[in-house]
């Protein structure tokens, strides 16, 4: 995309606008401008969105592209895991997710075995340092005090790595209504022995 060289988006700009939004609530605008040698992905929450395009007559460039997609959010649903192995990702990933999202991965595996989480991608966004988009991982079914936020600051390119507890391991995914990261990828065992 190459509009109008510009720092702040005065003359030739696209606006993009979530209009799915509550009336009253903080709607998802973004003003995009200059030039984007590879492309930006945006994700908003709703169904109905608006793309507008803005010029002056002065300065031109080539112009932009938009391509977009729906994204079945039915997989945000509780799920329940019983498999020995799987990989987990957020919708979307690694595009980027979803706003205002809650969503809930149970594992349980028979007892005694336990259940080893690998984070290899954490890609999360941060609204004014406050962690709204997190990822919590509940590593004993029992006692929630053993449970691990993850947050914008722990993004990071070292894979992070945790045992449960117990046979059975929670996963809580929540996202505001602000900017969005790519998400996060995560692999899974179970065992009853485990070498680190």
């Amino acid at each position: 995309m190459v509009l109008c060289l510009q720092s702040e988006c005065l003359y030739d700009y696209i606006r993009i606008e979530d209009l799915s939004s509550e009336p009253d609530a903080e709607r998802f605008t973004r003003l995009l401008c200059g030039h984007h040698p590879t492309p930006v992905t945006y994700a908003i929450s709703g169904h109905v969105a608006n793309v507008s395009f803005f010029t002056d007559y002065d300065t031109t460039g080539r112009g932009f592209h938009v391509e977009w997609k729906a994204v079945n959010t039915s997989q945000c649903k509780n799920q329940w895991l019983n498999e020995p192995s799987g990989i987990l990702q957020s919708i979307n990933y690694p595009i980027s997710y979803l706003n205002d999202l809650v969503c809930k991965t149970v594992i349980s595996v028979p007892d005694p075995s336990r259940i080893w989480l690998k984070v290899i991608d954490l890609d999360l966004n941060e609204h004014e340092a406050n962690c709204s988009d997190n990822l919590t991982l509940y590593l004993d079914e029992n006692d929630a005090s053993y449970s691990v936020v993850l947050c914008a600051w722990n993004n990071s390119d070292t894979p992070l790595q945790f045992l449960s507890l117990t046979n059975q391991t929670e996963i809580v995914f929540k996202s505001d209504h602000f900017h969005n990261g790519k998400g996060y990828q995560i692999i899974y065992k179970t065992g009853e022995r485990f070498i680190f």
